[in-house]
């Protein structure tokens, strides 16, 4: 294979680039995702999904998929019960 590719899933954002030969997928969250405020921009979609991917001998296929019954939950609407505030140290 002639191009590196590189891939994560911790974003909770679909996207598929490729920048100087590298090819970098984002696996797109199956739990939850987090709106606008919650981080800075960036790219890809915050969508739900799978990413399937096809190893050929001298490629890969990346393929974005819809999983039926999947239901968008917005961290956002209770961060601060999955994630309390911290009391600052005195």
């Amino acid at each position: 294979m002639t191009s590196s590719w590189w891939r994560a899933g911790h974003l909770h954002r679909w996207h598929d680039a490729r920048l100087n030969g590298t090819r970098f997928v984002w696996g797109p969250a199956t739990g939850f995702l987090v709106g606008p405020d919650l981080h800075p921009p960036m790219a890809g979609a915050a969508q739900l999904g799978a990413v399937a991917y096809d190893f050929g001998a001298d490629h890969v296929d990346v393929t974005f998929t819809e999983i039926d019954g999947l239901r968008e939950f917005w961290i956002d609407h209770v961060v601060h019960e999955v994630y309390p505030p911290r009391s600052k140290a005195g």
